[in-house]
């Protein structure tokens, strides 16, 4: 029975294959029906499929246009977005750099100012801060130098120690504030007329970064203006296309759009092609292509039908053997049973004798017992 099993199943798996193949040329069929004149078909009756099909076939290459345009502009958005991204990155160090440069500058001034302070001393206001801290780190290094612990002794020198630490810290943390200053300065003196009145080699060597920088943030903010610009102008067209999620979820979709119209072509064409191969138009039309692939269809439903006598015969046998074993158990069961029947009548037969025994003793007793009385 298994071999039969299998050999149904290579058979089903041919038809199968077939019937495939079939609707394969079926659509071959529609397909070429389509590419027939309107006038040819009009009068028939798979016009209604015919037209269908058409509307279907020019969908397509409109979504598939789409898609395209969905890509490059999705392509063309990502790269903006990146080039957006390095720029403001940067945009930021660049910004970072004025710190430093801003502090060179105002050192570099300072520098100028205390060479010549008569001079320049209508820019005093600038350093105002910076002079005042000086004054205060040269007191701290004048009663660093003061002091003389040997001449003390041991308790005001673990005293004046303290105050000493004390004091060092206060002298680092002032020391911190220079470069705060330095930067407040060179910023205060782009305002003023400084730069030129200190002709200063350093100072002017200390702006030529500053000038750097400034032209490169000017033209990364350009930049970044332009990317924006073109940023904004490909989402305004994302948004005409009524990209309302993610490009690339929206040319799934499309996709998904494109597979359903191409199922539901395929089944037009399969229509169209059932009514011609059973109306027999290819007498009528009398194309050789068309009648090609009827032939095929005719082959591979000849095959088809002998394969199913096949099965059909192989499923006979099935039965027959599964009838067979029925007979079989049917047969065991009944042989079993008469040979119960038989084991039943033959105690049977030993009962009866056991009870004729039995009644004759109970005569001879019961005689017996008139017998005494």
């Amino acid at each position: 029975m298994n071999e039969y099993n299998e050999a149904i199943s290579e058979l089903q798996r041919k038809i199968s294959n077939h019937n495939l193949e079939i609707n394969k040329i079926k659509s071959k069929i529609g397909n070429q029906i389509t590419e027939l004149n309107k006038e040819n078909v009009q009068a028939t009756p798979f016009f209604d499929f015919y037209n269908q099909a058409l509307e279907l076939i020019n969908q397509i290459p409109q979504k598939k246009k789409m898609i395209q345009e969905i890509g490059k502009l999705a392509s063309e958005l990502a790269d903006l977005q990146k080039k957006i991204s390095e720029h403001k990155s940067v945009l930021a160090e660049r910004e970072k750099a004025f710190k430093t440069i801003y502090e060179k500058i105002g050192n570099a001034a300072y520098n100028a100012f205390k060479q010549n302070k008569e001079e320049h001393i209508n820019y005093e206001n600038i350093f105002t801060e910076l002079i005042k801290l000086d004054k205060k780190c040269e007191q701290f290094n004048k009663v660093a130098i003061s002091e003389n612990p040997d001449e003390k002794n041991i308790i005001r020198q673990v005293l004046d120690a303290a105050k000493s630490l004390y004091r060092n810290q206060k002298h680092k943390f002032f020391l911190l504030r220079y470069a705060g200053l330095y930067r407040q300065a060179g910023k205060m003196i782009q305002t003023t007329d400084y730069i030129e009145d200190a002709d200063s080699a350093e100072l002017k060597e200390a702006l030529i970064p500053l000038l750097e920088n400034e032209k490169a943030v000017i033209q990364l903010n350009k930049d970044i203006q332009k990317f924006e610009s073109k940023r904004d102008e490909i989402q305004e067209k994302l948004t005409k296309l009524d990209i309302k999620t993610k490009p690339a979820k929206r040319i799934h979709e499309i996709n998904s759009e494109i597979g359903r119209i191409e199922e539901n072509l395929q089944d037009a064409y399969i229509a169209m092609a059932d009514i011609f191969i059973n109306k027999k138009f290819e007498t009528e039309f009398d194309d050789p292509k068309l009648s090609e692939y009827i032939q095929g269809i005719t082959e591979l439903t000849d095959a088809n039908h002998l394969y199913q006598k096949e099965i059909d015969r192989y499923e006979t046998l099935i039965a027959i053997e599964k009838i067979n074993q029925k007979i079989v158990k049917a047969t065991s069961k009944m042989d079993h049973l008469k040979n119960l029947i038989s084991k039943h009548e033959r105690e049977i037969k030993s009962i009866q004798k056991d009870m004729s025994r039995l009644d004759m003793q109970k005569k001879s007793l019961q005689e017996k017992a008139d017998k005494t009385n």
